[in-house]
């Protein structure tokens, strides 16, 4: 049993305007859909003890603001390393998985072009 979670890679930024709720404005660079993730894993064991974000983000529209995610649950930081780590050890033939691993290996090699990467988990 699982349930469908993304992940977004985003730049958070210090843009707070009044409107905002004290929550920061962060723009996405890129979002992987893991679609459904074992329930009992190390990535959503990671979830469950990650505390809420004071970002959010703009949906595909451009207009609609995000700080929740499908269900109602606010959206949640996910320390880089120990995404990676959570992945590698829930990389049991999963195919979104190993995706997901290069791509934040490139980040991780990037990291200094990437100051003010942030990763949120936004369960759907």
């Amino acid at each position: 049993m699982g349930y469908d979670c993304k992940i977004y890679l985003v730049n958070k930024t210090d843009v707070s305007l009044e409107s905002d709720d004290g929550l920061v404005f962060s723009e996405v660079i890129a979002m992987f859909d893991l679609c459904k993730m074992d329930y009992n894993g190390a990535y959503h064991k990671l979830v469950k003890e990650a505390k809420p974000t004071n970002c959010y983000i703009y949906a595909d529209d451009g207009d609609t603001k995000i700080t929740t995610d499908n269900y109602g649950d606010k959206l949640k930081e996910l320390p880089f390393l120990e995404l990676l780590a959570a992945l590698k050890k829930d990389n049991t033939g999963y195919r979104r998985v190993m995706p997901l691993i290069a791509m934040l290996a490139m980040f991780k090699i990037e990291k200094d072009k990437w100051p003010d990467l942030t990763i949120l988990h936004y369960g759907h």
